[in-house]
C-alpha cells in the first residue's frame, strides 16, 4: 500500500473547476519506476496534474473515490484483477472518468480488447513520454484515442474487421502535441455516488 505522500490532494477535496482546471491523472500500475517517471512528466506539463498512484486495481478503485481523477492510467498486466477487467468495472462505476490503457502489447488484438473493455485511450509503453502526455491530455469518455505510433496498424485492422468498421474512431493524435493540453475542455472530475461507492467497496473486498 502506498503512503499518503503519494497523493497530492486531500481525501474528498473539491476538484478545481473553470477554464484552467487541470487534467487530473491517477496512475494504476504495479511498476513503480514507470509510475514515477510518468508522474514527473505529467507534472511538468501545463494543464496536467498527477494526483496519485496505485499498484493494483483494488487500490486504484479506492483512489478514484478519494481523488476524483479526470483520467486513470491503467496498466493491463497487474496482479489480482487485470487492467482490462478493472477498466470495465471502473467505467461502470464512474462513467465520467476516462481510462487510458497502457501496455507493452502493440498489436491490434490488444487494442481491440481495450476498446471492448471501455478504454478511452490506448498507449504503448514503448512510446515516448511526449506521446503518452499527448494522448492523456485529450483522453475523455467516448471514442477511443490511439497513440500516433499505433494509428496505422489500428486503422488497418478496423477496415478488415466488419464488427468495428462502423465505429466512430477518435481523431488521430500527433506525438508531443502539447497544445492539446491547453485546449482540453473544462471538465468536472467524476464524483462517485453513494451507490457506486458501495460497489467499489464490494470490489475491494473481492480484489
Amino acid at each position: 500500500m502506498l503512503s499518503n505522500n503519494d497523493d497530492r490532494t486531500p481525501q474528498n477535496a473539491a476538484p478545481t473547476t473553470g477554464p484552467t482546471a487541470p487534467v487530473r491523472v491517477l496512475i494504476v500500475d504495479d511498476n513503480a519506476p514507470f509510475s514515477s517517471l510518468l508522474s514527473a512528466a505529467l507534472d511538468a506539463v501545463d494543464g496536467m496534474e498527477c494526483v496519485g498512484t496505485a499498484r493494483s486495481a483494488s487500490e486504484g478503485f479506492q483512489r478514484v473515490v478519494e481523488l476524483a481523477p479526470t483520467v486513470v492510467v491503467m496498466d493491463i498486466m497487474m496482479p489480482g484483477l487485470d487492467g482490462l477487467a478493472a477498466t470495465t468495472e471502473l467505467r461502470r462505476l464512474s462513467p465520467e472518468t476516462a481510462v487510458a490503457v497502457v501496455s507493452a502489447h502493440s498489436d491490434p488484438e490488444w487494442i481491440a480488447r481495450a476498446e471492448d473493455a471501455g478504454a478511452s485511450a490506448y498507449i504503448p509503453k514503448s512510446g515516448s513520454l511526449s506521446e503518452m502526455v499527448a494522448v492523456l491530455s485529450a483522453a475523455r469518455p467516448g471514442p477511443m484515442a490511439v497513440a500516433s505510433s499505433l494509428q496505422a496498424a489500428w486503422s488497418s485492422s478496423r477496415v478488415t474487421d466488419p464488427t468495428r468498421a462502423d465505429r466512430q474512431p477518435a481523431s488521430p493524435l500527433q506525438s508531443g502535441d502539447q497544445q492539446v493540453a491547453r485546449d482540453v475542455r473544462s471538465t468536472k472530475a467524476a464524483i462517485v455516488q453513494p451507490g457506486r461507492r458501495r460497489d467499489i467497496l464490494r470490489l475491494l473486498r473481492r480484489g
